[in-house]
């Protein structure tokens, strides 16, 4: 091994020959925080061997499970082995800068925006294929080669995942790209968890800062715009993988990456037909309406021909009629009238006083009320 090239949370990566095919690799070794080195030996300070040794396991576990994937935006693992008390991934040699490297020169275009989004939901989609979860997608984790190619690396945070149930991990926070589930030891954790993060780093590359924590926005604060020019294409999918509702992100890389290349365009919503002409049909206060009109009609009618022959009774008949049904309509306000003008009369012949008058009137008045909702129903 020739010299540090990284460092993280998990471990130091290192540059380093490969003596037996004569070609330069990096080496990963396993060094987690609260560890220390004495001599070449790396021992724990706070904790234990075993769990140490626990670590070591899942480190070598994860190493196994990711040199068998065949994709070009995952880093390729080539070998593993155990020495100093600790573990090592072989793992090919990038050439070129993470995009958090490139970010500290300025912002990306849409364009080159969008071409890092489809790739990186390519490899996303391969890792959750596989039933694993990244849980550390930020700038530093996505490598931009000098060949063109984008790579994930640092997969130190990768676990399992079982989708609707409810995980048990260690926190692994980073403030800004760390969606909402992962600030709990215990959610439900699966694709959406990484597509907020991959959200955020594209939030982070247009603008050129991260975006607010999602701690922060669950408390109220606000998420600034993505700046003018950016495509409605791409605006849709940044936003809604940075929902704080997991149902509103994409459920899947797949599906993320059906946005991307268009085919999850907004569809215009169609304008429904205009219904059909349906015959009328008479409600009941219409009905009654009409009845009383025709009652009218005949009352008008009979007194027409008692005082005026026919030709009253034409005259007296279709007054009546109308004058039958406007007072249907009129009744919820004549009739209360009538009733507190009735009441108000009957006791003045009892000599009741003006409050005693008032009151009776206003009984008259309720029970003219109810008397139109029991005719009216």
């Amino acid at each position: 091994m020739n010299r540090v090239i990284g460092q993280g949370g998990f471990g130091i990566t290192y540059l380093a020959e490969d003596l037996n095919l004569h070609r330069e690799v990096a080496i990963k070794e396993l060094f987690p925080q609260g560890c220390t080195r004495q001599g070449t030996l790396v021992l724990p300070v706070t904790g234990s061997l075993e769990l140490l040794e626990h670590t070591r396991k899942d480190f070598l576990k994860e190493g196994q499970a990711l040199a068998k994937f065949q994709h070009p935006g995952i880093v390729k693992v080539l070998d593993t082995f155990e020495e100093n008390h600790t573990a090592y991934l072989v793992m090919e040699l990038l050439q070129g800068e993470t995009l958090g490297e490139k970010l500290q020169t300025g912002v990306f275009s849409p364009e080159d925006t969008l071409k890092i989004a489809i790739r990186s939901a390519e490899a996303l989609a391969a890792i959750h294929d596989k039933g694993l979860l990244h849980r550390d997608i930020k700038p530093e984790n996505l490598f931009l080669e000098n060949s063109g190619r984008m790579v994930l690396i640092d997969f130190g945070s990768t676990r399992p995942f079982q989708s609707e149930k409810t995980m048990q991990y260690t926190r692994m926070v980073t403030p800004g790209y760390a969606a909402p589930e992962q600030y709990a030891t215990q959610a439900k954790f699966a694709p959406y968890t990484d597509i907020y993060a991959l959200g955020a780093t594209l939030y982070h590359a247009l603008t050129g800062t991260p975006p607010v924590q999602a701690t922060d926005r669950l408390l109220g604060m606000k998420l600034p715009d993505l700046p003018p020019g950016v495509p409605a294409l791409l605006r849709n999918a940044i936003q809604r993988s940075l929902s704080l509702n997991v149902q509103e992100r994409p459920q899947s890389a797949h599906e993320l990456l059906r946005m991307l290349q268009g085919d999850l365009k907004s569809k215009p919503v169609p304008v429904p037909a205009p219904p059909l002409p349906v015959p009328s049909v008479p409600t009941s206060q219409a009905r009654k309406a009409e009845m009383a009109s025709w009652v009218f009609l005949g009352l008008g009618a009979l007194v027409g021909y008692r005082y005026g022959w026919w030709e009253g009774a034409l005259i007296a008949g279709a007054l009546g009629f109308f004058l039958g049904r406007l007072l249907w309509w009129c009744l919820p306000f004549l009739l209360p009238v009538f009733a507190f003008w009735a009441g108000t009369r009957i006791s003045q012949e009892f000599a009741f006083s003006g409050l005693g008058q008032l009151t009776v009137g206003a009984i008259g008045a309720y029970a003219g009320i109810k008397v139109v909702k029991w005719i009216r129903r």
